[in-house]
């Protein structure tokens, strides 16, 4: 299997505006919230998946 490799874009002019628009508004919203909710949002996140990880393995 040959692995397709992945180019990251070295600028924001890289992006395609359609894409910038929507980090922008991901951002936006991510800002909302103190770092300390945050943080909790994703160790809640982590404990899912380690719970995912204990209950189906991964494969």
């Amino acid at each position: 299997m040959i692995l397709k490799e992945i180019h990251y874009p070295k600028r924001v002019e890289d992006i395609p505006s359609e894409r910038q628009e929507e980090l922008e508004k991901d951002l936006a919203h991510f800002l909302k919230f103190s770092p300390c909710r945050r943080l909790r949002y994703v160790e809640k996140e982590w404990l899912a998946y380690q719970d995912y990880i204990r209950k189906f393995g991964v494969t």
